[in-house]
């Protein structure tokens, strides 16, 4: 089996699953870049030379026309305008990342491996695995209208279909070269469990039902009484609560029958439902219950007691949690390596930034 059938073979078992490549980096070189303000811009124009290859506006106008449609639809002409300039100079440096991590890529592979082939064969993991939630999200239901809205932004399917295939190839050459220690060790798991035992606290909780009257709501304190009087006699006498609450109950959970979800203890502004909360017996009806708001009467239907998350449950989250910093960081210093080898020019500045030391 040739060299690229082989890695085809790997890379649709793993693009799925590996996660994002590149990450804006607070030493990513534009601190000094040149900005693009206000310039009116065409696709074919260079923007940065990265180890030789030119970053074009093209590669940048459909993520760049993405965010004014999101943000700026309703934006004057003048301001879009500006504002183009300045969304190329913040997103250059993360395009510059991922040029790097391409041209590191193909300098790892064999001389007889041809990366276009090898993305070629790979892009039919797009239509099988992208495709159809992208059409989804723009809301259209076929590949010719998706295309066209494509091009309206900039870009088009076929575009589409071959950078996200690229980076996808990046994800998982990447994946099989950056080989952190990513096993994480129990005495790792312990250590960061005891550092950040605050975070695995528990208060105690409660869900609840409740029927009420507002203050605000009748001429005198007293008719308020006597209107949640007649509700709790009618639960008492065998009314469900859910049905007397979505009758005539004045809270803002009357219309889902009274009903109120998981609640910390002390999560409440009314403290005296608070209090009630988590002395009441669960499923006993309470006395009336007099507030700032009005008249209360609550039942609680469940509740637990404060207490902590055992180490056996939380590892699983720490692992995870531990294992992605390692990536991470493994992440960073591979491409702080790459940063110190590849030279980066940026058109238009005086002085070009070469990041390449040699």
């Amino acid at each position: 089996m040739r060299f690229v059938e082989t890695l085809l073979i790997s890379f649709c078992i793993a693009a799925c699953c590996i996660g994002p490549v590149a990450a804006q980096s607070d030493d990513s070189p534009d601190s000094d870049s040149t900005e693009f303000v206000g310039d009116e811009f065409e696709p074919s124009q260079v923007l940065a030379i990265v180890g030789g290859e030119p970053i074009f506006v093209g590669d940048m106008l459909f993520e760049v026309n993405q965010l004014i449609a999101r943000f700026m639809a309703n934006y004057p002409a003048d301001i879009v305008k500006r504002e183009r300039g300045q969304l190329i100079t913040k997103l250059l440096p993360k395009y510059i990342e991922q040029k790097m991590l391409l041209i590191d890529v193909k300098s790892e592979l064999p001389p007889e491996a041809d990366f276009e082939e090898f993305v070629k064969n790979a892009s039919s993991e797009f239509d099988d695995k992208a495709l159809e939630a992208m059409m989804e999200s723009a809301g259209v239901e076929s590949s010719l209208v998706f295309d066209a809205h494509l091009r309206a932004q900039g870009s088009s399917l076929r575009k589409l279909r071959r950078s996200w295939t690229i980076n996808q190839v990046v994800r998982f050459f990447l994946s099989r070269k950056i080989k952190s220690d990513a096993e994480v060790s129990h005495k790792e798991l312990l250590d960061y469990y005891r550092e950040h035992g605050q975070d695995y606290q528990l208060k105690a909780k409660a869900r609840w039902e409740q029927v009420m009257v507002r203050h605000d709501r009748f001429a005198s304190s007293t008719d308020a009484m006597s209107s949640i009087i007649e509700m709790g006699n009618k639960i008492v006498y065998g009314a469900s609560l859910d049905g007397v609450a979505k009758k005539s109950s004045q809270g803002y959970r009357a219309s889902d029958g009274g009903q109120h979800d998981w609640t910390s203890k002390g999560a409440l502004v009314l403290k005296e439902i608070d209090a009630a909360l988590f002395s009441l017996p669960v499923g006993q009806l309470s006395d009336i219950i007099k507030t700032k708001d009005g008249f209360h009467i609550i039942r609680v239907v469940e509740r637990q007691d404060a207490g902590k998350v055992d180490f056996v449950e939380a590892q699983v989250e720490i692992r995870k949690r531990l294992e992605s910093e390692k990536r991470l960081a493994a992440y960073d210093a591979h491409l702080a390596k790459l940063k110190k080898l590849i030279p980066v020019e940026i058109m238009g500045e005086s002085d070009p930034q070469l990041v390449s030391q040699q």
